[in-house]
């Protein structure tokens, strides 16, 4: 069993999102349960887990503590065994038939619970015929059933669903959050990993609890290796390729790409370094000339992925980058003629070059 699945939360005081905790806790005090909720946030943030709990919660055996985890119904839910609670994966079920066929299932009595708790993922998939079919069924549902629809772009939605639903929003955690989360993974698995690499991890995961877990298990694979495992490897340093982007010394930059494919570091992990040191500069200084820099490596990485030589797309950035670069050098000379300060070191060097140039042709001639 891989360590996401063994560290799921199972109960509502496990969740690793407080807000969420909270938010389930005040609703299950009420004396009317919700019949549609709407879990709503960014991937790997355990909304599916939290629904999985809610279905336990609903139809546990226990008089108090619930869900309790160790009765017939908490186990039967927890390993998949009961057919009171469906999973339903809407990005491959999204047509109106699945969701005509699920309004007849639903007015057939629960098996053994309880309540029939249907578990919607990625809702937003669905088609516009399939959401307005699963609309009546939100408006007039039996008394035994229970929607949980979750989604990652709950803006999608129509919000004749979404009114219908009580919303619990899972933001992204934060780092502290995260790097808890892992210290408690380490500690029941019996590793030592300094505090100063969980929180490089957690921000490799950027904003999933899943995704860390999951990294952190690659690092114990790899024998607590935390720089092999995320790519870390010295000489690939972001602020080292953005010092030569901005320096204009495009040819320096663009051998520094291909060392980093040479020394097999993930590229799009890369960028996604690099963005993240930019973005940081940004929000200190405010300075607008870095918007350009973030959006031409944002549009390099979406490229990657389909790309046919991975690099392509960040090697042509550094190379439209030094040609912008040169751009502004000439409006500036245009703008300050003979002015002091006018011309940087790079571009100094870019008018000796062309004066020397010239020479050597009236020479030829």
């Amino acid at each position: 069993m891989t360590l996401y699945l063994k560290y799921r939360p199972q109960k509502i005081s496990e969740l690793d999102l407080k807000v969420v905790r909270e938010s389930l806790e005040l609703a299950l005090k009420q004396e009317s349960i919700p019949h549609a909720w709407l879990f709503a946030g960014p991937r790997g943030t355990g909304k599916t887990s939290a629904a999985r709990i809610l279905a336990k919660y609903l139809n546990c055996e226990s008089k108090k503590d619930k869900p309790c985890g160790e009765c017939k119904m908490c186990r039967g839910i927890a390993d998949g065994s009961v057919t009171d609670v469906v999973e339903i994966d809407a990005a491959s079920n999204r047509g109106i038939d699945e969701i005509r066929s699920l309004r007849e299932q639903v007015a057939l009595a629960p098996m053994r619970g309880k309540y029939k708790v249907y578990i919607i993922d990625e809702v937003h998939m669905l088609t516009a015929e399939a959401a307005n079919a699963l609309l009546k069924t939100l408006e007039e549902p039996p008394k035994h059933v229970v929607f949980v629809l979750c989604t990652t772009e709950a803006e999608k939605l129509p919000e004749t669903v979404v009114s219908r639903c009580r919303v619990v929003r899972f933001g992204k955690p934060s780092l502290e959050e995260i790097v808890g989360k892992l210290e408690m993974v380490a500690k029941q698995e019996q590793e030592s990993v300094r505090v100063e690499e969980l929180e490089k991890i957690a921000k490799a995961a950027r904003g999933s609890f899943r995704d860390a877990i999951k990294i952190l298990e690659q690092v114990m694979a790899n024998g607590g290796d935390v720089k092999t495992t995320l790519g870390l490897v010295e000489g690939a340093e972001p602020d080292d390729f953005l010092e030569l982007v901005r320096g204009g010394k495009t040819r320096e930059a663009v051998e520094f790409v291909n060392e980093v494919v040479e020394k097999g570091i993930n590229l799009r992990g890369f960028v996604e370094r690099c963005v993240e040191v930019l973005r940081e500069e940004l929000l200190r200084t405010m300075d607008r000339n870095l918007i350009e820099l973030i959006e031409g490596l944002e549009k390099a990485y979406v490229k990657m992925k389909d790309a046919a030589v991975p690099q392509l797309p960040l090697e042509i950035f550094v190379i439209e980058n030094a040609k912008n670069r040169d751009t502004s050098v000439i409006l500036n000379e245009v703008k300050n003629p003979g002015g002091s300060g006018s011309f940087t070191a790079r571009s100094a060097q870019v008018q000796d070059d062309k004066v020397a140039s010239r020479q050597r042709r009236r020479e030829v001639v």
